[in-house]
């Protein structure tokens, strides 16, 4: 299985769609309603026991994300998005030590042009794998995509994330199958803590998603 992720790691709280909310007073009025009452649900832990398990739950249900935890008027961070001082130590980055220390914390780049050649093709493949084992992730070079077709890309997952909460739980879902899901956090059930980050799946093999699962502009 062949797929592509498209995360946004939340950074503000603007939203470009309050015009879109306000054409439709009352029923876009009771949804806000709803979104607030859960976040509000989701960080009233100061004066009963904390379940971390019913939260995440609760919050995955919603289907709104983080960016719908934002966009819904949440004034403090749900507990379940903060590490322990425990396991804080345990998320520092580990310094490769096979870079010098001007290297070690550059983001690993790799030129993936002449793969037709065996012997490059095999050097390739070690890159990707220590990078993805050491740092986490990569950036590639000379891979033959136009710069026009990475922009148009980029503005569309920023069309996505930005569409208005309601629209995009369409796409809500945790299933990995072949098609396109929008999610918060792949590992919420299983980390220790959440990231504060939405993802935009689409999985492109063996089979192509049916066009009218794509999100319109993409």
């Amino acid at each position: 299985m062949f797929s592509i992720q498209f995360p946004l790691r939340i950074g503000s709280t603007h939203s470009h769609h309050k015009e879109h909310h306000s054409c439709h007073s009352k029923t876009g009025s009771q949804k806000r309603n709803r979104k607030i009452i859960m976040a509000a649900t989701i960080n009233d832990t100061t004066n009963q026991e904390y379940d971390r398990s019913k939260e995440v739950r609760q919050f995955d249900d919603s289907k709104i994300g983080v960016k719908g935890l934002i966009d819904s008027g949440i004034t403090s961070i749900p507990k379940f998005f903060i590490h322990s001082a425990e396991t804080l130590s345990d998320l520092k980055p580990k310094r490769s030590s096979r870079l010098p220390d001007s290297e070690s914390n550059l983001i690993p780049t790799i030129d993936i042009s002449g793969l037709e050649d065996s012997n490059r093709r095999s050097a390739v493949v070690d890159k990707v794998g220590r990078a993805c084992r050491e740092f986490g992730f990569f950036q590639v070079v000379n891979h033959g995509v136009p710069l026009e077709v990475l922009d148009r890309t980029i503005g569309a997952i920023k069309g996505f994330h930005e569409l208005p909460t309601e629209e995009k739980m369409r796409w809500y879902r945790r299933e990995m199958g072949t098609g396109v899901s929008f999610l918060s956090n792949v590992d919420l059930f299983h980390s220790k803590a959440a990231s504060w980050r939405d993802t935009l799946q689409m999985t492109l093999g063996p089979n192509l998603p049916e066009l009218e699962e794509i999100p319109w502009g993409m």
